[in-house]
């Protein structure tokens, strides 16, 4: 029997109660591979890739805010790209309430 799994109904409680979630995880993955056209290692590729970018992200960002804490003068806006930020942003507004 090396190197197979025991069946579910020969396997200890704990062994059956730690597998079932992750069937169902399986399960869920399989589901979503197919809707979207994709074969469960893409899915899971693209899962792993999303985590890591949306870590990277999370991680400069607290980068970021510790400079700031630091030295907060760094976090100020020069006046004129202020208000030239704010300009844009209200064009881009009046632009998406004609379109």
């Amino acid at each position: 029997m090396l190197g197979r799994t025991p069946p579910l109904e020969s396997a200890s409680p704990s062994f059956r109660a730690s597998t079932q979630p992750q069937s169902a995880w399986v399960e869920a993955a399989d589901r979503l591979a197919r809707q979207l056209g994709k074969s469960r290692s893409q899915l899971y590729a693209e899962a792993v890739r999303e985590y890591l970018e949306r870590h990277r992200d999370e991680d400069i960002t607290r980068r970021l805010n510790e400079i700031y804490d630091a030295e907060p003068e760094l976090a100020e806006l020069d006046p004129v790209l202020d208000a030239l930020q704010v300009e844009l942003l209200r064009r881009e507004e009046m632009v998406g309430e004609q379109g």
